[in-house]
């Protein structure tokens, strides 16, 4: 029969008990049920216990699979838990397991310090699920062994299984031992500390460490090798192994900034869109991931370099990739030079608006734009666009826009999302039209435009400009003025000079929260304003029709040019 395994065995953390490294220890339900049916069978059986073994095997008159225990036999081998096979009266008992002791003290009735002799009140059949209390009768010298109950010497070593040197056992101090295998090891011991023995675990250690260096520099061999650097700088300058597929970049300039991976380039030539590693003869271009994270590009976010290279470079590998979504971390982004005109998806998605400070992702314009509807972002004849969370500021500068989406003969602009914006510009400096929505030269307009809780400050003609707009929709937010800019509306529309085709506008709604200066219409049609307020006055310069107004004016203030106003489809209600 199997011997039992004890609560410590089956429960144990570990793998191999007190060895964290060896991983967890799954509990098996088989040994839980030989050990609970054990314990069952001892609670309903606690008169079984008989001093000897001799006792015992007199006592045959038990039923099979009785237990019993001998706990005093002068032989210690014989004390321990047994159980009974064969019919009442006849059969014969086994032994299958320990006594329930956890820690079983060791006398010293001999030998040496170094040599000990010593007996214990049981012989355990599996000595390493317990542990054992040795008080020494004589200092050691060096390296020591142990008899116990008669059976052959075995050594004793420290807790960091090295040979004990002299001094690890004091006479009369208690010393904790466990069985490991074929030795016995201190747990807690009072004695000096076994300096060689720590030089040796030492350079042991050194060894493992060396022989693990060894494995990884094979592995780096393999077809699934990733080398790091600091830099792209770095990465450039060592000679990559022909067998590495991967690179990794722990920033661009500096550590820390731009992180990035990079895959080789096929055909290995230097790539189109310019952004590589060029290392040993091999190019390796971004990994594309999904999204294009532009400090991996040179996106400087302290405001004191442009980054209008960083943005284009950004911008050609994602058009070699099919990407469209760009990702800015909190910072100043200065632009101090215009980028081009943006005639590809794109969405940019910063970390957050506000004031200039921590946790926001703030775009600077630091030049000047000689075109009132020109934006820093400047959408022309795409679809798929959008910004999202950040601050788009005028700083020492004017003219233009915080963004533009402009159709032209031949596509029409729009589809687009623009959320959580906040849009501004520092005292002296202004847009000229802060954002701008311009359909005037294709017959569909702008179209499906959606600007979402986004506050628009800073334009010294209109914060907000809608020329042939088509389905426009603005929720949350609004217009405002600051410093010496309005917080004008314009919505237009109707037939221009020139190759402008100058739709009407038509299903624009702004519901937000004010508009701070004039509302004009021009060619509008059904259309819906609903505001707090508006600050300025209501002018219509044109035809506009099927149109609602919902706010209140301020005081003094009303409409302007009403004969363009068409009174039997329009209304406005305070």
């Amino acid at each position: 029969m199997n011997a039992i395994l004890s609560a410590r065995e089956i429960w144990r953390l570990y793998n191999t008990d007190g060895v964290p490294g060896s991983g967890p220890h799954p509990v098996n339900k088989r040994d839980v049920l030989q050990w609970g049916s054990m314990l069952e069978s001892l609670l309903a059986q606690l008169g079984l216990g008989y001093a000897t073994k001799a006792a015992l095997d007199a006592d045959l008159a038990h039923g099979a699979n009785t237990l019993a225990m001998v706990y005093a036999d002068s032989t210690a081998a014989n004390n321990g838990i047994y159980v009974k096979s064969g019919t009442s009266g006849s059969g014969s008992w086994s032994r299958i397991g320990d006594l329930p002791d956890a820690i079983i003290p060791l006398t010293v009735t001999g030998g040496t310090g170094n040599a000990i002799v010593a007996t214990a009140p049981s012989t355990p059949l599996a000595p390493g699920r317990h542990l054992y209390l040795l008080v020494p009768t004589a200092n050691n010298t060096g390296s020591t062994t142990i008899a116990i109950n008669g059976t052959p010497a075995v050594p004793i070593k420290n807790a960091l299984n090295a040979n004990l040197a002299s001094g690890s056992l004091i006479m009369g101090s208690a010393a904790l031992m466990c069985w490991a295998t074929d030795h016995y090891q201190l747990l807690v011991a009072v004695g000096a500390l076994d300096g060689d023995a720590l030089v040796a675990d030492a350079v042991a250690a050194k060894d493992a460490a060396e022989d693990a260096r060894d494995t990884v520099l094979a592995a780096a061999s393999s077809t699934t090798a990733l080398w790091a650097f600091p830099t792209k700088a770095a990465a450039t300058a060592f000679a990559t192994p022909s067998y590495v597929p991967y690179l990794y970049t722990d920033g661009r300039v500096a550590a820390g900034k731009g992180r990035g991976y990079w895959t080789p380039c096929s055909p290995n030539v230097a790539p189109a869109h310019g952004e590589y590693i060029l290392t040993n003869g091999r190019y390796f271009e971004p990994s594309p991931e999904g999204a294009i994270f532009l400090s991996q590009f040179g996106s400087d976010d302290t405001g004191a370099s442009d980054n209008n290279a960083a943005f284009q470079r950004g911008m050609a590998f994602a058009a070699t990739k099919g990407l469209s979504v760009f990702v800015l971390a909190p910072g100043l982004f200065k632009l101090s030079t215009a980028l081009p005109d943006i005639t590809q998806p794109f969405r940019l998605i910063g970390a957050g608006r506000g004031i200039l400070g921590p946790g926001v992702t703030a775009i600077s314009r630091a030049y000047n734009e000689a075109d009132a509807s020109r934006g820093c972002f400047n959408f022309v004849g795409v679809q798929n666009i959008g910004l999202e969370h950040m601050t788009i500021v005028a700083q020492g500068s004017t003219g233009g826009s915080a963004f533009t989406v402009k159709s032209t003969a031949l596509v029409v602009a729009g589809y687009s999302t623009f959320d959580s914006l906040y849009c501004t510009a520092d005292a002296g400096a202004n847009f000229a039209n802060t954002i701008a929505f311009i359909g005037d030269l294709h017959t569909g307009g702008t179209r499906s435009n959606f600007i979402n809780n986004s506050q628009i400050f800073g334009g010294s003609a209109n914060s907000g400009y809608f020329s042939s707009c088509i389905h426009l929709v603005m929720t949350g937010g609004g217009f405002f003025q600051a410093g010496g800019t309005v917080g004008n509306v314009t919505i237009s529309g109707g037939t221009g000079g020139g190759a402008a085709v100058h739709p009407a506008s038509e299903d624009v709604v702004l519901r937000v929260e004010q508009i701070g200066g004039q509302l004009t219409l021009d060619h509008a049609q059904y259309c819906v304003v609903d505001a707090s307020q508006i600050v300025g006055d209501i002018i219509n310069n044109s035809t506009v029709n099927n149109f609602r107004v919902h706010a209140r004016l301020r005081a003094g203030l009303g409409f302007v040019c009403q004969t363009n106003w068409d009174t039997g489809t329009c209304s406005f209600g305070n």
